[in-house]
């Protein structure tokens, strides 16, 4: 599934690859052409984008993936150079401080890491059961109609004033300073080498 713009599809796509607006990604109709049987590759730029919408995937049970680089990481293109440039140029400080806090040690034993796949398999259920019986008319009225949901909050007219706006940094840590996820992460887009159609 790619999400990149029409016209960087049109461009040049990997073979086989279907494209989807981003926005209409989650549209029933959207949904309905993807394979339940096999895994599904989501490409965007340079994977930031793509890796929110495996996500949502995951947890709707399809079983979906991302290449941690986008289309940068498949073949080099006019936008590699500058994604590669940007990634060696930032510099931004960073502070190492201490907690304020005292924090308690993680029980021993304990593994972090990414979900284990059999855990969205059962967050995916428990979310279907949650939604299962609301239509897509009763949330539309929820949202439109005036009324809202238990416990949420109206961040364009909450009562404080407050408008919220939030935003993600593009590349994550890499974006800021260089980190040695920044060489790895180099290292995958300029080795990149493989077709577009």
């Amino acid at each position: 599934m790619d999400i990149r713009s029409r016209d960087a599809y049109d461009e040049g796509h990997i073979e086989g690859a279907h494209h989807v607006e981003l926005a209409e990604w989650a549209f029933p109709e959207r949904l309905a052409e993807l394979p339940t049987d096999k895994k599904i590759i989501v490409i965007c730029d340079a994977g930031l984008l793509a890796a929110q919408v495996v996500s949502g995937l995951r947890l709707l049970g399809y079983d979906a993936a991302v290449p941690k680089t986008g289309i940068n990481g498949w073949t080099q293109t006019p936008m590699t150079e500058q994604l590669a440039a940007e990634l060696q140029s930032v510099r931004y400080p960073v502070k190492r401080v201490p907690p304020e806090i005292e924090c308690t040690s993680a029980p021993k034993g304990a593994i972090f890491g990414r979900p284990d796949d059999s855990e969205y398999v059962l967050i995916a259920a428990g979310l279907r059961e949650i939604f299962s019986g609301i239509s897509t008319e009763a949330i539309n009225e929820i949202l439109h109609g005036g009324n809202r949901v238990a416990g949420s909050i109206n961040s364009a007219g909450a009562k404080n004033g407050f408008i919220i706006t939030a935003a993600a940094l593009a590349y994550g840590m890499c974006g800021w300073t260089r980190t040695p996820a920044t060489y790895l992460y180099l290292k995958d887009i300029q080795k990149a080498d493989n077709p577009l159609v």
